[in-house]
Protein backbone atom coordinates (compact mmCIF):
# COMPACT_ATOMS: atom_id res chain seq x y z
CA UNK A 1 0.00 0.00 0.00
CA UNK A 2 1.37 3.40 -1.01
CA UNK A 3 0.22 6.49 0.93
CA UNK A 4 0.22 9.58 -1.27
CA UNK A 5 0.01 13.26 -0.43
CA UNK A 6 -2.25 14.59 -3.18
CA UNK A 7 -1.54 18.13 -2.12
CA UNK A 8 1.71 17.72 -4.07
CA UNK A 9 -0.26 16.61 -7.09
CA UNK A 10 2.47 17.06 -9.69
CA UNK A 11 4.98 15.13 -7.62
CA UNK A 12 2.35 12.49 -6.87
CA UNK A 13 1.71 11.98 -10.56
CA UNK A 14 5.40 11.50 -11.20
CA UNK A 15 5.86 9.08 -8.28
CA UNK A 16 2.70 7.09 -9.00
CA UNK A 17 3.67 6.85 -12.66
CA UNK A 18 7.05 5.34 -11.75
CA UNK A 19 5.47 3.01 -9.17
CA UNK A 20 2.77 1.90 -11.57
CA UNK A 21 5.34 1.24 -14.27
CA UNK A 22 7.47 -0.91 -11.97
CA UNK A 23 4.47 -2.71 -10.46
CA UNK A 24 2.94 -3.28 -13.90
CA UNK A 25 6.22 -4.71 -15.18
CA UNK A 26 6.55 -7.10 -12.23
CA UNK A 27 2.86 -8.00 -12.45
CA UNK A 28 3.29 -8.81 -16.12
CA UNK A 29 6.27 -11.04 -15.32
CA UNK A 30 4.32 -12.88 -12.61
CA UNK A 31 1.25 -13.16 -14.83
CA UNK A 32 3.39 -14.41 -17.71
CA UNK A 33 4.92 -17.06 -15.42
CA UNK A 34 1.48 -18.19 -14.27
CA UNK A 35 0.19 -18.28 -17.85
CA UNK A 36 3.26 -20.22 -19.08
CA UNK A 37 2.81 -22.73 -16.26
CA UNK A 38 -0.86 -23.00 -17.10
CA UNK A 39 -0.03 -23.57 -20.78
CA UNK A 40 2.45 -26.32 -19.80
CA UNK A 41 -0.20 -27.97 -17.64
CA UNK A 42 -2.61 -27.54 -20.51
CA UNK A 43 -0.25 -29.46 -22.79
CA UNK A 44 -0.09 -32.24 -20.19
CA UNK A 45 -3.86 -32.37 -19.91
CA UNK A 46 -4.21 -32.37 -23.68
CA UNK A 47 -1.82 -35.30 -24.04
CA UNK A 48 -3.62 -37.09 -21.20
CA UNK A 49 -6.99 -36.56 -22.90
CA UNK A 50 -5.62 -37.74 -26.28
CA UNK A 51 -4.03 -40.87 -24.82
CA UNK A 52 -7.11 -41.80 -22.81
CA UNK A 53 -9.34 -41.21 -25.81
CA UNK A 54 -7.20 -43.70 -27.75
CA UNK A 55 -7.55 -46.20 -24.90
CA UNK A 56 -11.31 -45.67 -24.88
CA UNK A 57 -11.45 -46.25 -28.65
CA UNK A 58 -9.40 -49.45 -28.26
CA UNK A 59 -11.67 -50.64 -25.46
CA UNK A 60 -14.69 -49.78 -27.58
CA UNK A 61 -13.33 -51.79 -30.51
CA UNK A 62 -12.59 -54.75 -28.20
CA UNK A 63 -16.12 -54.62 -26.79
CA UNK A 64 -17.56 -54.53 -30.30
CA UNK A 65 -15.47 -57.56 -31.30
CA UNK A 66 -16.65 -59.47 -28.21
CA UNK A 67 -20.23 -58.50 -28.98
CA UNK A 68 -19.92 -59.76 -32.55
CA UNK A 69 -18.42 -63.07 -31.40
CA UNK A 70 -21.11 -63.59 -28.76
CA UNK A 71 -23.78 -62.73 -31.32
CA UNK A 72 -22.40 -65.40 -33.67
CA UNK A 73 -22.28 -67.90 -30.79
CA UNK A 74 -25.86 -67.05 -29.87
CA UNK A 75 -26.96 -67.55 -33.46
CA UNK A 76 -25.16 -70.91 -33.54
CA UNK A 77 -26.83 -71.90 -30.27
CA UNK A 78 -30.21 -70.98 -31.72
CA UNK A 79 -29.52 -73.13 -34.76
CA UNK A 80 -28.33 -76.05 -32.58
CA UNK A 81 -31.37 -75.66 -30.37
CA UNK A 82 -33.60 -75.94 -33.40
CA UNK A 83 -31.73 -79.12 -34.49
CA UNK A 84 -32.02 -80.58 -30.97
CA UNK A 85 -35.73 -79.92 -30.92
CA UNK A 86 -36.07 -81.62 -34.29
CA UNK A 87 -34.05 -84.63 -33.08
CA UNK A 88 -36.09 -84.78 -29.87
CA UNK A 89 -39.28 -84.73 -31.90
CA UNK A 90 -37.98 -87.48 -34.18
CA UNK A 91 -36.96 -89.58 -31.13
CA UNK A 92 -40.42 -89.06 -29.67
CA UNK A 93 -41.98 -90.18 -32.93
CA UNK A 94 -39.74 -93.27 -33.07
CA UNK A 95 -40.56 -94.07 -29.46
CA UNK A 96 -44.26 -93.83 -30.25
CA UNK A 97 -43.81 -96.09 -33.26
CA UNK A 98 -41.91 -98.63 -31.12
CA UNK A 99 -44.66 -98.56 -28.53
CA UNK A 100 -47.16 -99.11 -31.33
CA UNK A 101 -45.10 -102.05 -32.56
CA UNK A 102 -44.92 -103.46 -29.02
CA UNK A 103 -48.65 -103.12 -28.69
CA UNK A 104 -49.22 -104.84 -32.02
CA UNK A 105 -46.71 -107.53 -31.11
CA UNK A 106 -48.42 -108.20 -27.81
CA UNK A 107 -51.78 -108.31 -29.55
CA UNK A 108 -50.40 -110.72 -32.15
CA UNK A 109 -48.86 -112.85 -29.40
CA UNK A 110 -52.14 -112.97 -27.50
CA UNK A 111 -54.12 -113.94 -30.57
CA UNK A 112 -51.49 -116.51 -31.59
CA UNK A 113 -51.60 -118.09 -28.15
CA UNK A 114 -55.40 -118.32 -28.40
CA UNK A 115 -55.08 -120.08 -31.78
CA UNK A 116 -52.35 -122.37 -30.48
CA UNK A 117 -54.50 -123.28 -27.48
CA UNK A 118 -57.36 -124.13 -29.83
CA UNK A 119 -55.08 -126.33 -31.90
CA UNK A 120 -53.85 -128.12 -28.80
CA UNK A 121 -57.39 -128.95 -27.83
CA UNK A 122 -57.99 -130.57 -31.21
CA UNK A 123 -55.30 -133.19 -30.50
CA UNK A 124 -53.34 -135.35 -32.94
CA UNK A 125 -51.01 -133.76 -35.35
CA UNK A 126 -52.60 -130.42 -34.69
CA UNK A 127 -51.51 -130.54 -31.13
CA UNK A 128 -48.01 -131.42 -32.15
CA UNK A 129 -48.03 -128.63 -34.73
CA UNK A 130 -49.41 -126.20 -32.09
CA UNK A 131 -46.64 -127.12 -29.66
CA UNK A 132 -43.99 -126.50 -32.28
CA UNK A 133 -45.64 -123.27 -33.25
CA UNK A 134 -45.84 -122.16 -29.62
CA UNK A 135 -42.16 -122.90 -29.15
CA UNK A 136 -41.21 -120.94 -32.26
CA UNK A 137 -43.47 -118.07 -31.26
CA UNK A 138 -41.93 -117.78 -27.81
CA UNK A 139 -38.50 -117.94 -29.39
CA UNK A 140 -39.35 -114.90 -31.58
CA UNK A 141 -41.63 -112.97 -29.24
CA UNK A 142 -39.49 -112.66 -26.11
CA UNK A 143 -36.29 -111.41 -27.84
CA UNK A 144 -38.30 -109.05 -30.00
CA UNK A 145 -40.07 -107.64 -26.96
CA UNK A 146 -36.79 -107.23 -25.11
CA UNK A 147 -35.25 -105.49 -28.13
CA UNK A 148 -38.19 -103.13 -28.37
CA UNK A 149 -38.03 -102.38 -24.63
CA UNK A 150 -34.29 -101.79 -24.87
CA UNK A 151 -34.79 -99.46 -27.85
CA UNK A 152 -37.51 -97.60 -25.97
CA UNK A 153 -35.25 -97.19 -22.94
CA UNK A 154 -32.37 -96.01 -25.11
CA UNK A 155 -34.59 -93.51 -26.89
CA UNK A 156 -35.91 -92.27 -23.53
CA UNK A 157 -32.37 -91.75 -22.26
CA UNK A 158 -31.48 -89.94 -25.46
CA UNK A 159 -34.52 -87.69 -25.16
CA UNK A 160 -33.75 -86.96 -21.50
CA UNK A 161 -30.16 -86.11 -22.40
CA UNK A 162 -31.32 -83.84 -25.21
CA UNK A 163 -33.81 -82.11 -22.91
CA UNK A 164 -31.13 -81.65 -20.25
CA UNK A 165 -28.75 -80.23 -22.84
CA UNK A 166 -31.51 -77.93 -24.06
CA UNK A 167 -31.99 -76.56 -20.56
CA UNK A 168 -28.24 -76.07 -20.18
CA UNK A 169 -28.05 -74.41 -23.59
CA UNK A 170 -31.01 -72.22 -22.67
CA UNK A 171 -29.19 -71.11 -19.50
CA UNK A 172 -26.04 -70.41 -21.51
CA UNK A 173 -28.11 -68.51 -24.05
CA UNK A 174 -29.70 -66.46 -21.26
CA UNK A 175 -26.27 -65.65 -19.80
CA UNK A 176 -24.92 -64.70 -23.23
CA UNK A 177 -27.94 -62.45 -23.85
CA UNK A 178 -27.36 -60.78 -20.47
CA UNK A 179 -23.69 -60.30 -21.33
CA UNK A 180 -24.67 -58.81 -24.70
CA UNK A 181 -26.98 -56.35 -22.95
CA UNK A 182 -24.15 -55.36 -20.61
CA UNK A 183 -21.77 -54.96 -23.54
CA UNK A 184 -24.30 -52.80 -25.41
CA UNK A 185 -24.71 -50.61 -22.31
CA UNK A 186 -20.93 -50.40 -21.97
CA UNK A 187 -20.69 -49.33 -25.61
CA UNK A 188 -23.28 -46.60 -25.00
CA UNK A 189 -21.31 -45.39 -21.97
CA UNK A 190 -18.05 -45.56 -23.91
CA UNK A 191 -19.58 -43.52 -26.73
CA UNK A 192 -20.65 -40.85 -24.23
CA UNK A 193 -17.21 -40.85 -22.59
CA UNK A 194 -15.61 -40.64 -26.03
CA UNK A 195 -17.77 -37.62 -26.88
CA UNK A 196 -16.75 -35.97 -23.59
CA UNK A 197 -13.06 -36.59 -24.30
CA UNK A 198 -13.51 -35.44 -27.89
CA UNK A 199 -15.11 -32.18 -26.69
CA UNK A 200 -12.39 -31.81 -24.05
CA UNK A 201 -9.69 -32.42 -26.65
CA UNK A 202 -11.25 -29.84 -28.99
CA UNK A 203 -11.59 -27.23 -26.23
CA UNK A 204 -8.04 -27.82 -25.00
CA UNK A 205 -6.82 -27.53 -28.58
CA UNK A 206 -8.63 -24.21 -28.96
CA UNK A 207 -7.11 -22.98 -25.69
CA UNK A 208 -3.64 -24.06 -26.85
CA UNK A 209 -4.02 -21.78 -29.87
CA UNK A 210 -4.49 -18.74 -27.63
CA UNK A 211 -1.69 -16.23 -27.58
CA UNK A 212 -0.35 -15.77 -24.01
CA UNK A 213 0.12 -12.07 -24.76
CA UNK A 214 -3.55 -11.86 -25.72
CA UNK A 215 -4.53 -13.53 -22.43
CA UNK A 216 -2.23 -11.19 -20.52
CA UNK A 217 -3.56 -8.12 -22.35
CA UNK A 218 -6.88 -8.83 -24.13
CA UNK A 219 -6.99 -5.29 -25.53
CA UNK A 220 -3.49 -4.41 -26.73
CA UNK A 221 -2.70 -0.79 -26.02
CA UNK A 222 0.44 0.99 -27.06
CA UNK A 223 1.31 4.44 -25.77
CA UNK A 224 3.48 6.57 -28.00
CA UNK A 225 4.60 10.11 -27.29
CA UNK A 226 3.64 12.78 -29.77
CA UNK A 227 7.33 13.62 -29.94
CA UNK A 228 10.12 11.04 -30.13
CA UNK A 229 11.99 12.78 -27.32
CA UNK A 230 9.03 12.77 -24.93
CA UNK A 231 8.66 9.96 -22.46
CA UNK A 232 5.92 9.12 -19.99
CA UNK A 233 5.44 11.64 -17.18
CA UNK A 234 7.75 10.87 -14.31
CA UNK A 235 10.43 9.17 -16.42
CA UNK A 236 13.88 10.56 -17.06
CA UNK A 237 15.45 11.02 -20.47
CA UNK A 238 18.62 12.62 -21.69
CA UNK A 239 16.62 15.05 -23.83
CA UNK A 240 13.33 15.66 -22.02
CA UNK A 241 12.83 15.44 -18.25
CA UNK A 242 9.84 15.93 -16.02
CA UNK A 243 10.91 19.53 -15.37
CA UNK A 244 10.57 20.21 -19.09
CA UNK A 245 6.85 19.55 -18.79
CA UNK A 246 6.50 22.06 -15.98
CA UNK A 247 8.75 24.76 -17.40
CA UNK A 248 6.20 26.33 -19.84
CA UNK A 249 3.58 26.57 -17.08
CA UNK A 250 6.13 27.96 -14.61
CA UNK A 251 7.33 30.55 -17.13
CA UNK A 252 3.80 31.71 -17.90
CA UNK A 253 3.03 31.86 -14.17
CA UNK A 254 6.14 33.96 -13.45
CA UNK A 255 5.48 36.23 -16.43
CA UNK A 256 1.85 36.73 -15.46
CA UNK A 257 2.67 37.42 -11.80
CA UNK A 258 5.50 39.88 -12.53
CA UNK A 259 3.82 41.60 -15.46
CA UNK A 260 0.45 42.27 -13.86
CA UNK A 261 1.76 43.37 -10.46
CA UNK A 262 4.73 45.36 -11.78
CA UNK A 263 2.83 47.31 -14.44
CA UNK A 264 -0.16 48.00 -12.19
CA UNK A 265 2.07 49.25 -9.36
CA UNK A 266 4.08 51.45 -11.75
CA UNK A 267 0.89 53.04 -13.09
CA UNK A 268 -0.45 53.71 -9.58
CA UNK A 269 2.89 55.10 -8.39
CA UNK A 270 3.04 57.42 -11.37
CA UNK A 271 -0.50 58.65 -10.71
CA UNK A 272 0.46 59.40 -7.09
CA UNK A 273 3.65 61.32 -7.98
CA UNK A 274 3.65 65.08 -7.22
CA UNK A 275 4.73 65.78 -10.82
CA UNK A 276 1.90 63.69 -12.30
CA UNK A 277 -0.25 66.76 -12.98
CA UNK A 278 2.64 68.50 -14.71
CA UNK A 279 3.18 65.43 -16.88
CA UNK A 280 -0.48 65.36 -17.82
CA UNK A 281 -0.51 68.98 -18.99
CA UNK A 282 2.68 68.57 -21.00
CA UNK A 283 2.26 68.35 -24.78
CA UNK A 284 3.18 64.65 -24.81
CA UNK A 285 1.11 62.13 -26.69
CA UNK A 286 -0.92 59.67 -24.60
CA UNK A 287 0.69 56.78 -26.47
CA UNK A 288 4.12 57.91 -25.26
CA UNK A 289 3.03 57.82 -21.60
CA UNK A 290 1.56 54.34 -21.97
CA UNK A 291 4.49 53.16 -24.07
CA UNK A 292 7.03 54.29 -21.49
CA UNK A 293 5.39 52.26 -18.73
CA UNK A 294 4.97 49.35 -21.13
CA UNK A 295 8.62 49.29 -22.23
CA UNK A 296 9.90 49.66 -18.66
CA UNK A 297 7.76 46.82 -17.42
CA UNK A 298 8.61 44.66 -20.44
CA UNK A 299 12.33 45.18 -19.90
CA UNK A 300 12.14 44.18 -16.24
CA UNK A 301 9.96 41.14 -16.93
CA UNK A 302 12.12 39.91 -19.81
CA UNK A 303 15.21 40.34 -17.62
CA UNK A 304 13.70 38.15 -14.92
CA UNK A 305 12.60 35.55 -17.48
CA UNK A 306 16.05 35.54 -19.05
CA UNK A 307 17.64 34.92 -15.64
CA UNK A 308 15.15 32.11 -15.03
CA UNK A 309 15.91 30.51 -18.40
CA UNK A 310 19.67 30.75 -17.83
CA UNK A 311 19.31 29.05 -14.44
CA UNK A 312 17.10 26.37 -16.00
CA UNK A 313 19.59 25.75 -18.78
CA UNK A 314 22.79 25.56 -16.70
CA UNK A 315 21.52 24.21 -13.38
CA UNK A 316 18.75 21.84 -14.49
CA UNK A 317 20.18 21.01 -17.91
CA UNK A 318 17.13 22.11 -19.91
CA UNK A 319 18.00 22.57 -23.58
CA UNK A 320 16.74 25.84 -25.08
CA UNK A 321 19.30 26.57 -27.80
CA UNK A 322 17.37 25.08 -30.73
CA UNK A 323 14.31 27.36 -30.57
CA UNK A 324 15.73 30.21 -28.50
CA UNK A 325 14.70 32.95 -30.97
CA UNK A 326 11.14 31.67 -31.29
CA UNK A 327 10.89 31.27 -27.50
CA UNK A 328 12.08 34.86 -27.05
CA UNK A 329 9.50 36.18 -29.54
CA UNK A 330 6.67 34.26 -27.93
CA UNK A 331 7.70 35.26 -24.38
CA UNK A 332 7.80 38.91 -25.48
CA UNK A 333 4.26 38.67 -26.86
CA UNK A 334 2.99 36.92 -23.72
CA UNK A 335 4.70 39.43 -21.42
CA UNK A 336 3.23 42.30 -23.40
CA UNK A 337 -0.31 40.99 -22.98
CA UNK A 338 -0.05 40.52 -19.21
CA UNK A 339 1.67 43.91 -18.85
CA UNK A 340 -1.29 45.49 -20.63
CA UNK A 341 -3.62 43.69 -18.20
CA UNK A 342 -1.63 45.14 -15.30
CA UNK A 343 -1.62 48.64 -16.80
CA UNK A 344 -5.38 48.49 -17.23
CA UNK A 345 -5.73 47.51 -13.55
CA UNK A 346 -3.44 50.38 -12.60
CA UNK A 347 -5.56 52.87 -14.52
CA UNK A 348 -8.74 51.61 -12.88
CA UNK A 349 -7.60 51.78 -9.22
CA UNK A 350 -6.02 54.72 -7.37
CA UNK A 351 -4.05 53.17 -4.50
CA UNK A 352 -1.28 50.59 -4.54
CA UNK A 353 -3.16 48.39 -2.10
CA UNK A 354 -6.32 48.13 -4.18
CA UNK A 355 -4.37 47.67 -7.42
CA UNK A 356 -2.28 44.93 -5.78
CA UNK A 357 -5.40 43.15 -4.54
CA UNK A 358 -7.00 43.47 -7.96
CA UNK A 359 -3.83 42.23 -9.67
CA UNK A 360 -3.54 39.21 -7.38
CA UNK A 361 -7.23 38.47 -7.86
CA UNK A 362 -6.75 38.58 -11.62
CA UNK A 363 -3.74 36.26 -11.33
CA UNK A 364 -5.73 33.82 -9.19
CA UNK A 365 -8.62 33.94 -11.66
CA UNK A 366 -6.31 33.11 -14.57
CA UNK A 367 -4.64 30.40 -12.48
CA UNK A 368 -7.91 28.76 -11.49
CA UNK A 369 -9.05 28.51 -15.09
CA UNK A 370 -5.83 27.01 -16.40
CA UNK A 371 -4.38 23.53 -16.91
CA UNK A 372 -2.01 23.86 -13.95
CA UNK A 373 -4.62 22.93 -11.36
CA UNK A 374 -7.11 20.98 -13.49
CA UNK A 375 -7.05 19.91 -17.13
CA UNK A 376 -9.28 22.09 -19.26
CA UNK A 377 -11.04 18.96 -20.57
CA UNK A 378 -12.34 18.13 -17.06
CA UNK A 379 -14.14 21.47 -16.66
CA UNK A 380 -17.84 21.89 -17.53
CA UNK A 381 -18.39 22.31 -21.25
CA UNK A 382 -19.33 26.00 -21.15
CA UNK A 383 -16.54 26.97 -18.74
CA UNK A 384 -14.09 24.79 -20.65
CA UNK A 385 -14.98 26.48 -23.93
CA UNK A 386 -14.39 29.91 -22.36
CA UNK A 387 -11.20 28.78 -20.60
CA UNK A 388 -9.67 27.67 -23.90
CA UNK A 389 -9.48 31.35 -24.88
CA UNK A 390 -7.86 32.41 -21.61
CA UNK A 391 -4.54 34.18 -22.34
CA UNK A 392 -2.82 31.96 -19.78
CA UNK A 393 -4.07 28.75 -21.47
CA UNK A 394 -3.37 29.99 -25.00
CA UNK A 395 0.12 31.19 -24.05
CA UNK A 396 0.90 27.92 -22.28
CA UNK A 397 -0.17 25.85 -25.31
CA UNK A 398 1.91 27.95 -27.70
CA UNK A 399 4.99 27.86 -25.45
CA UNK A 400 4.66 24.10 -24.91
CA UNK A 401 4.58 23.47 -28.65
CA UNK A 402 7.88 25.27 -29.09
CA UNK A 403 9.74 24.20 -25.94
CA UNK A 404 8.63 20.55 -25.68
CA UNK A 405 7.55 19.51 -29.15
CA UNK A 406 10.24 21.54 -30.97
CA UNK A 407 7.65 22.88 -33.38
CA UNK A 408 8.03 26.03 -35.38
CA UNK A 409 6.23 29.14 -34.23
CA UNK A 410 4.44 29.12 -37.57
CA UNK A 411 2.57 25.98 -36.44
CA UNK A 412 1.12 27.97 -33.52
CA UNK A 413 -0.69 30.36 -35.80
CA UNK A 414 -4.07 29.90 -34.07
CA UNK A 415 -2.59 30.70 -30.65
CA UNK A 416 -0.66 33.65 -32.08
CA UNK A 417 -3.85 34.96 -33.65
CA UNK A 418 -5.67 34.86 -30.29
CA UNK A 419 -2.72 36.51 -28.53
CA UNK A 420 -2.56 39.19 -31.24
CA UNK A 421 -6.25 39.94 -30.75
CA UNK A 422 -5.64 40.27 -27.00
CA UNK A 423 -2.69 42.58 -27.66
CA UNK A 424 -4.61 44.84 -30.05
CA UNK A 425 -7.72 45.05 -27.85
CA UNK A 426 -5.77 45.64 -24.63
CA UNK A 427 -3.51 48.21 -26.28
CA UNK A 428 -6.54 50.13 -27.49
CA UNK A 429 -8.21 49.95 -24.08
CA UNK A 430 -5.01 51.05 -22.29
CA UNK A 431 -4.56 54.05 -24.63
CA UNK A 432 -8.23 54.94 -24.17
CA UNK A 433 -7.85 54.69 -20.38
CA UNK A 434 -4.74 56.90 -20.52
CA UNK A 435 -6.66 59.50 -22.53
CA UNK A 436 -9.62 59.45 -20.14
CA UNK A 437 -7.38 59.83 -17.08
CA UNK A 438 -5.50 62.70 -18.72
CA UNK A 439 -8.74 64.50 -19.53
CA UNK A 440 -9.99 63.95 -16.01
CA UNK A 441 -6.72 65.19 -14.50
CA UNK A 442 -6.64 68.35 -16.57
Amino acid sequence: VFYLDYSNIRLVWAITSVIRTVVASESNKISRGIIDKGMDNLDTYTNFATENRKKILDLKNTQEEIRDKLTRILNAIDQNQISSEQISQQISDISNNINLVKSNLQTFNTRAMVSITSLKQMGGNSAQYAANLERDLQTLYSPSLQSLNSATSTLYNMESSINSNSQTIFGIKTDISRILDMINQNLIDLNQIDKVFQTLDTNLGDIQQFDPDLILQPIPVEYKPVSEDILEAGSISNSVTYLDYLLPSLLILVIMFDSILLSSILIVKEKNLPVYFRNMISPTNDIVFALSIFISSLFLVLTQVAILLIISSFVFGISLQQNLAEIAILITIISSIFILFGMLIGYIFKSEETSTVAGISTIILFLLFSSILLPVETLPSIIGSITKFSPFVVAEIALRKIMIFDLSIALSISELLVLSIYFVVLSSVVILAQSLIRKRST
